[in-house]
């Protein structure tokens, strides 16, 4: 049986970073070593390099960079050897992608730089780390923060040279997604996986949940998976360790309990807090660290609301 350990720590985006460490370091997590630095070559409020403690190859990289017109992670997914914090996709972008700064994700949309207080959740388990970011101030500019950091699933039997790089960075923000006229027309979630079935390092995959209000007829509970997909290769897997439902009533299942379903699991439940996306007109677009805007929407979910009502909740096996 999987324990889940979960970490709460307020912060503005400037400090995010050494929070991180601090939290999952005093906790003494059992699942990841998070370790902050401050060196300055790739990020300037901070990094945070965490390594998970059963395969230590996989290791993420946030270098936190603010610049004039945004703050964004870049990101790195290998374990180089050295506690230097190198974001390895920013500095070797995946094929097709513009620029290395396509590969950041924001924090906040529109023309400034905001250090935006926001109260973050991290949920960890052997092969996840998951960060919940939910703003406490800038309303009108700042993401809610999701990111899911860590392994998938194979559908299928995998060679264990390909299977084991089969983990990736899945974001609020589709990756290297910028359409002046159609960006708001993709309700894709986008993120980017160390190794593709081929061998293609830092290859783009699409994944994804569905949105079922639970309990239905029969008191059925439907709980699904983020599946990940790519457009040619179709469907690989799905992220490990973590699903989705929607509570008709949340207050029958609160934030911290255990849905016990039997022969189908049992599961630590976390509600998302459900905040809208930044609405105006420039809530359409945001900054990389180049100055460029890109033209996108969050899409970590169908949406910021569940339509109709309820409970949007994230399941966590045990």
């Amino acid at each position: 049986m999987t324990m889940v350990r979960r970490h709460e720590f307020t912060s503005t985006l400037n400090t995010f970073a050494n929070q991180l460490a601090t939290a999952l370091t005093n906790a003494v997590d059992p699942y990841w070593v998070v370790k902050y630095t401050a060196e300055t070559t790739y990020a300037n409020w901070g990094n945070a390099v965490a390594t998970n403690r059963k395969d230590s190859q996989m290791r993420f990289t946030m270098c936190v960079f603010a610049h004039a017109r945004g703050v964004s992670i870049r990101w790195g997914m290998k374990n180089l050897g050295t506690d230097v914090a190198t974001p390895d996709m920013y500095t070797n972008p995946p094929a097709g992608f513009t620029s290395s700064a396509y590969t950041e994700t924001p924090f906040m949309c529109y023309s400034g730089q905001y250090n935006i207080n926001y109260k973050w959740t991290v949920i960890t388990n052997e092969d996840v780390m998951f960060i919940h970011g939910e703003r406490l101030d800038n309303h009108t500019t700042g993401y809610p923060v999701r990111i899911y950091l860590g392994r998938c699933q194979a559908v299928e039997t995998e060679d264990p040279a390909i299977a084991n790089k089969f983990y990736g960075v899945f974001t609020h923000m589709p990756f290297n997604l910028h359409d002046d006229n159609t960006a708001d027309q993709y309700d894709t979630p986008r993120g980017v996986v160390r190794t593709s079935r081929n061998g293609t390092e830092y290859e783009l995959y699409n994944f994804g949940t569905e949105s079922l209000a639970s309990p239905g007829l029969g008191s059925r509970y439907y709980v699904t998976p983020f599946m990940v997909y790519h457009p040619q290769e179709g469907v690989r897997g799905e992220l490990k360790g973590m699903r989705s439902i929607v509570f008709k009533n949340g207050v029958q299942h609160p934030d911290g309990s255990i849905l016990d379903l039997g022969a189908d699991g049992k599961y630590y439940v976390f509600h998302v807090v459900d905040q809208d996306y930044p609405n105006a007109d420039n809530g359409r677009y945001y900054y990389i660290s180049s100055q460029n805007n890109l033209y996108s929407r969050p899409k970590f979910f169908h949406g910021a609301r569940v339509l109709g009502g309820g409970q949007r909740a994230l399941l966590f096996p045990i």
